[in-house]
This record gives C-alpha cells, sequence and structure tokens, in this order.
C-alpha cells in the first residue's frame, strides 16, 4: 500500500458543506443537490488530488440500500462506492458513511458527490465534499 507523505500535501484545498435535508429516488447515480446551491462539486485545477466524501443518511424502506460515491471526468472511481443497508428490523436509522478516493483531473473535470438508491425514497443530511490537492515529484 502507497502511504502519502507529509510534503506531497499541497496547500490547494477545496471543501464543500451542507446541512439540509435532500432526497433521492433515483436508481441511477446522480448529483447531491442542495436548496442553498451547496452541491457536492468542485472543479479544481489541474491536479491529482485526495478526495472525501462523507456525511450521513437514511433510507425510508427496509430492505433497500443507499449507495454514495465519489465521480471524476463524469465517471465513478474505483472502489469509492460504499453500500448502506437498512434492514427489515432496522428502523429508521441515520447511517454514517465515508466515500475516499484519490484522483487526477485536467482543470475542466469535475470532481463530485454523487448517490442512488435501490427504491423509494433515500435522504441525506449533514454531508460534506473535502478535496486536498497532493503535491508531485
Amino acid at each position: 500500500m502507497a502511504r502519502i507523505k507529509a510534503e506531497q500535501i499541497a496547500m490547494a484545498s477545496s471543501i464543500k458543506e451542507a446541512v439540509d435535508d435532500v432526497t433521492t429516488t433515483s436508481t441511477t447515480d446522480t448529483q447531491v443537490t442542495s436548496a442553498t446551491g451547496d452541491n457536492m462539486t468542485v472543479t479544481p485545477a489541474a491536479g491529482t488530488y485526495a478526495v472525501w466524501f462523507s456525511g450521513s443518511a437514511h433510507h425510508s424502506a427496509n430492505n433497500e440500500d443507499i449507495f454514495p460515491s465519489i465521480h471524476s471526468a463524469g465517471v465513478q472511481v474505483a472502489a469509492s462506492e460504499r453500500e448502506m443497508f437498512r434492514g427489515a428490523s432496522q428502523g429508521d436509522v441515520h447511517m454514517p458513511f465515508c466515500c475516499t478516493a484519490i484522483v487526477t483531473v485536467d482543470g475542466a473535470q469535475a470532481i463530485e458527490g454523487m448517490w442512488r438508491t435501490t427504491a423509494v425514497t433515500a435522504t441525506m443530511h449533514q454531508r460534506q465534499l473535502l478535496v486536498i490537492e497532493l503535491a508531485t515529484g
């Protein structure tokens, strides 16, 4: 496993935060939008970035899933997706998630926190997209 050394972390970073509840019924990955305009999208300068997309969510129905993930340049980043499952007797539990990735963009490509559900309605609560540039060389 490769480790990131302190000297590899650059000073450029972006953070998007929101606390309003948002919902989706989409069964395909969709943007996490917000009525306040705090969408989970950042378009940083060209470079390589460490990305964290975290928050909490819950599902309105038993035996259904929520899948948050990180997308770069319109494509889901491999292994960034997390599965959140509401079991048959779980009740209305708010579940935390944290998606992580290292991505390289060209300055015109967006980094996004996205999500989908298997059915009915999923609700996302507090959330944050943190993008930190990694130094090259």
